[in-house]
């Protein structure tokens, strides 16, 4: 079911996958829409959010929106995402 035509996140297959580094860099670095501004769009937030903010927001959509376990150690996920998508 959409929401104001925003889809749920319980249909979010980075939310699904075993590895959680296409999450991670939706976080990080947003969502544009991939057609003509048309479609899902979120903003960047490695700048608003800590590490540990980061993986909170995801664990709690993890466990909130799917019937998947735990990413395991993912704050350390997160900081190894984040120094690895900051130039150097």
């Amino acid at each position: 079911m959409l929401g104001q035509g925003r889809p749920s996140l319980e249909f979010s297959s980075d939310l699904r996958d075993n590895n959680p580094a296409s999450a991670i860099q939706a976080v990080l670095r947003g969502i544009e829409p991939p057609v003509a501004g048309r479609g899902p769009k979120m903003p960047p937030f490695a700048e608003s959010f800590t590490d540990t903010q980061v993986a909170e927001v995801l664990s709690y959509v993890r466990e909130t929106y799917t019937d998947r376990s735990q990413w395991p150690h993912l704050r350390e996920s997160v900081r190894k995402a984040r120094q690895e998508s900051d130039p150097q």
